[in-house]
């Protein structure tokens, strides 16, 4: 039924709990299957299809052995999900670290906007202190492995957001304090 988007007016020839056997006969031209990516992306004759709204999020136990929880990329897989917590639509809202940092960047950025509404000589090095912390984050992302995720774009785009606020405010600031003699 969930495959039912791709494959409305097909016949069935085939189902199977067993996800090898899945990528196996999608492999063999059997027909379609919903399989980890990571299994998928291991065979180049098979294509990747839009999920199916069907599908939504399903729940996923994340289990291992006591004395693999030690393995350093077995524990980064155990604890990149904080939380979740099914919604009453169905869907499964999981919180990870990358998430909390992000809400944390912005909560501090709507503090230095506040206080780059101030006109002070501290501000303008502070605004020079943002564009120079966004410059080395757009150089991180674009250039260092592991900066190029989705999480790191937010909070290099709160830092240009800042940067742009606090020059605006300043160049308010000095158009309302400086006056010029007509006369």
């Amino acid at each position: 039924a969930a495959l039912s988007e791709h494959a409305s007016a097909a016949r069935v020839a085939l189902r199977t709990n067993n996800v090898l056997g899945a990528v196996d006969c999608a492999s063999a031209g059997v027909g379609i299957a919903a399989v980890p990516a990571f299994m998928a992306r291991r065979d180049p004759s098979l294509e990747r299809l839009p999920r199916p709204r069907e599908l939504g999020a399903s729940p996923v136990f994340l289990v291992a052995h006591r004395d693999l929880t030690k393995v350093p990329r077995v524990r980064a897989t155990l604890d990149a999900v904080i939380f979740s917590m099914a919604l009453p639509s169905g869907d499964v809202w999981s919180v990870q670290w990358g998430h909390i940092l992000t809400s944390g960047a912005a909560v501090l950025l709507m503090i230095e906007i506040v206080k780059s509404a101030r006109a002070a000589t501290s501000s303008l090095v502070e605004n020079a202190l943002a564009l120079l912390l966004f410059t080395l984050q757009l150089i991180l992302f674009l250039l260092v492995g592991g900066f190029g995720t989705t999480d790191f774009a937010a909070i290099m785009i709160m830092t240009l957001i800042d940067f742009m606020a606090g020059a605006m405010v300043m160049i308010y600031a000095t158009r309302r304090d400086v006056h010029y003699n007509n006369a």
